[in-house]
């Protein structure tokens, strides 16, 4: 909801593993095309960096309250910190299938102190090897891009 159809349209094919591929060969039409997930391709991003400060952009996410996080999973953890965000959060639900991260599984925490929001939301986020990047659709409208963080983990199979 309220997000440009580009970004709307990336962040679902990322989900099937596609791509939505922008063309225009010389002297014909732009063309988008739907395309298999690689390395190295100039598809259409899940959002850009803003040119504005996250600050400038979601003052909310800068506001300092005091906040202490106890016995909540994860998914709870977030559903409680989502309305204070002032944007839009996003999941790249593509990593966190591949990578069976279970949000309601997770217990979390954050002692009890004075912060801001995104502090405490990142913080949360990183206990379950996720970790969120602002940015904005190809309108400037501004998001919370939620994806995993650092190198994917390996699990005792893997080894």
């Amino acid at each position: 909801k309220d997000m440009s159809l580009g970004t709307v349209l990336a962040i679902a094919l990322r989900t099937a593993g596609l791509e939505l591929l922008p063309e225009q060969p010389p002297g014909k039409p732009f063309v988008l095309r739907v395309v298999g997930a690689a390395d190295k391709r100039d598809c259409w991003p899940i959002g850009w960096k803003p040119e504005q400060t996250p600050r400038q952009m979601a003052p909310a996410m800068y506001r300092f309250t005091t906040i202490e996080i106890s016995g909540y999973t994860l998914a709870k953890a977030i559903e409680a910190l989502t309305p204070h965000m002032g944007v839009p959060l996003l999941f790249d639900q593509r990593i966190i299938a591949e990578r069976n991260i279970d949000t309601a599984k997770i217990e979390v925490k954050f002692p009890n102190r004075r912060t801001y929001v995104r502090r405490a939301f990142d913080n949360v986020l990183s206990q379950g090897h996720l970790t969120g990047e602002f940015r904005v659709d190809e309108a400037g409208r501004p998001f919370y891009w939620i994806t995993q963080s650092g190198p994917p983990r390996t699990t005792s199979k893997d080894r």
